[in-house]
């Protein structure tokens, strides 16, 4: 959603993330699910709720987009090991903002 990406550069992520949720709805009726358009635009809204902080929203989406990819491309296809990518960083990021707070949380209880 080209709209939605100027929103999102210009930090309006609320706005870009329903312009997202639409595109996705509209692929997956249009495309299907296993359409890499589709898949893509997974990843894209994944990607934005991931900047928004929603770790735990955006995770699922990337697993939805990786399993159908592995299946449908092969798991050693680029966009397959893309979506592995991102779930091992999103993975990461949600580890060490856990043991911020965790050391933040310790800190104050001392």
């Amino acid at each position: 959603s080209h709209p939605g990406l100027l929103l999102w550069q210009r930090g309006m992520l609320g706005e870009a993330e329903k312009l997202y949720r639409e595109a996705l709805e509209g692929r997956r009726e249009n495309l299907g699910a296993k359409h890499p358009g589709t898949l893509a635009s997974i990843n894209n809204l994944a990607l934005l709720l991931q900047d928004r902080g929603q770790l735990d929203t955006a995770e699922p989406l990337y697993r939805e987009a990786l399993e159908v990819q592995r299946r449908v491309l092969g798991a050693e296809h680029p966009d397959a090991l893309s979506s592995a990518a991102c779930i091992m960083f999103s993975a990461r990021i949600f580890s060490t903002i856990s043991s911020i707070a965790k050391d933040y949380f310790i800190f104050w209880v001392l």
